[in-house]
């Protein structure tokens, strides 16, 4: 489930449903594990090729969207001293409106490689929700 960079999605919801998901399978006698993972620089380590490639896989024209991350370039400024001019190759841009929707699209396929697990994804903070019957031997 997703509910960052979503209208009327909140972190208020994102731990309703965590609570439900625990609540529900603890009634059940499963055995709950919740895993967070802090993906906070994750936008800055997006591999641009990788993002065109799900871009079309997605039946999204990677082409034009190929300037729109390549040949960007930031430079730090601290009081009168300036960095030089650094070209990322890697990285949604920040701060932008296209940037959360591409990260959004690039972490889409992260719930579909975890079997036997549920995901929240809010932000850039993933949640897997991992429950299993208890087994005999586990008291």
């Amino acid at each position: 489930m997703q509910f960052g960079f979503r209208k009327k999605s909140s972190t208020e919801h994102a731990l309703l449903a965590i609570k439900n998901f625990i609540q529900t399978n603890l009634c059940e006698k499963k055995i709950v594990v919740i895993v967070k993972l802090d993906i906070s620089k994750a936008f800055d380590k997006v591999n641009h090729e990788l993002l065109l490639k799900t871009l079309e896989w997605y039946g999204i024209e990677p082409e034009c969207f190929r300037s729109y991350l390549s040949n960007r370039s930031h430079r730090t400024k601290s009081g009168k001293e300036q960095s030089s001019e650094a070209y990322p190759s890697s990285g949604v841009p920040q701060g932008s409106i296209l940037g959360p929707l591409l990260f959004s699209i690039f972490v889409n396929d992260f719930v579909s490689v975890i079997r036997f697990c549920s995901t929240i994804l809010y932000a850039s903070m993933p949640m897997i929700r991992i429950y299993m019957p208890r087994s005999k031997n586990l008291k």
